[in-house]
């Protein structure tokens, strides 16, 4: 499986057309799939090996090894999304709260996924990518 798969789930259930369930926990639990999907993702894209003594704390862990990187803002945001999304029944999420979460998301890919193409001369390309990170 891959963190993308999670993605792909967040956006079908939030277009879900449903009667009988209300829609409210379609997006609820498409920003918990846009996290996960970014949780995974990050640790692939930063080789963050979780040990099995932080599993517990697996989420502390990979935050504290983003730490001086520049989508620890974001991610913070996107986890605020999910805790909201999973914890507070009481707070109405809705397709806003659903597309500001997928914005955060795309903020983050933006800063850790290498274009395909980048439509520079050779030498604009290396300037690209070095300072793309930083």
């Amino acid at each position: 499986m891959e963190p993308n798969d999670y993605f792909e789930i967040a956006h079908f259930l939030a277009n879900v057309k449903q009667d009988k369930i209300p829609l409210e926990i379609f997006f609820r639990t498409a920003i918990n799939r846009l996290y996960y999907g970014v949780f995974h993702l990050v640790q692939l894209q930063f080789k963050i090996f979780i040990p099995q003594s932080e599993v517990t704390r697996c989420h502390a862990y990979v935050k504290e090894q983003i730490e001086q990187t520049n989508i620890l803002g974001d991610y913070s945001e996107l986890e605020v999304y999910r805790v909201d999304a999973d914890y507070q029944l009481s707070k109405n999420i809705n397709i806003n709260q659903y597309k500001d979460a997928l914005r955060t998301q795309q903020r983050i890919l933006n800063k850790i996924i290498e274009p395909e193409y980048v439509p520079y001369e050779v030498e604009e390309e290396d300037f690209f990518f070095k300072h793309k990170k930083s």
